[in-house]
């Protein structure tokens, strides 16, 4: 059989609808198109200055704060917030451009050093009961005041005999 006839035989078994036939093509029209958009959504990730917002194919690019120590008073019982403590924070901003599309532009990104030094702040800021309220109110203003697209906190107090700390932990935005 020729190149020609293979064709038109293909055609002819394409074209007759069989129902095997159909659902041969359409996984392989869906594994074509998945495989196109992956690859516009990488070039827009490379070569784009604009904005990429989050595609479940590319994780989101983070910035990773660690061990950042926050006094503060904090504690259930008032002679436990009467003597101000040390919290370390860990804290992972996911910022909404892929780093290659930032072009080395420190206004394009999140300011690691503002987000420190504004989580001390807030933190010094009053007192509190519960780690609970200051890890959720610190993700509340990585969002808010720093336009990260998701974050993630793990707040430790050294406070429980026998362990080297208790922790929470959130994750808000994307």
């Amino acid at each position: 059989m020729t190149n020609a006839e293979t064709t038109r035989v293909r055609s002819r078994s394409t074209a007759s609808g069989h129902p095997a036939t159909r659902r041969a093509l359409s996984f392989e029209l869906r594994h074509y198109f998945v495989i196109l958009i992956s690859s516009f959504v990488i070039l827009c990730a490379k070569y784009s200055s604009t904005t990429l917002w989050f595609h479940p194919m590319l994780p989101s690019d983070e910035i990773v704060i660690s061990a950042l120590r926050l006094t503060t008073y904090i504690g259930v019982p008032e002679e436990e917030r009467a003597a101000s403590q040390v919290l370390e924070a860990d804290i992972t901003l996911r910022v909404a451009r892929r780093f290659e599309a930032m072009q080395d532009d420190l206004s394009t990104t999140i300011d690691y050093a503002a987000v420190a030094l504004r989580l001390r702040e807030l933190a010094a800021a009053r007192p509190r009961r519960l780690i609970e309220t200051l890890a959720a109110e610190m993700a509340e203003c990585a969002l808010e005041e720093f336009g990260a697209a998701g974050v993630s906190i793990e707040l430790r107090k050294h406070i429980l005999p026998g362990t080297d700390h208790v922790a929470v932990r959130l994750t808000r935005g994307e």
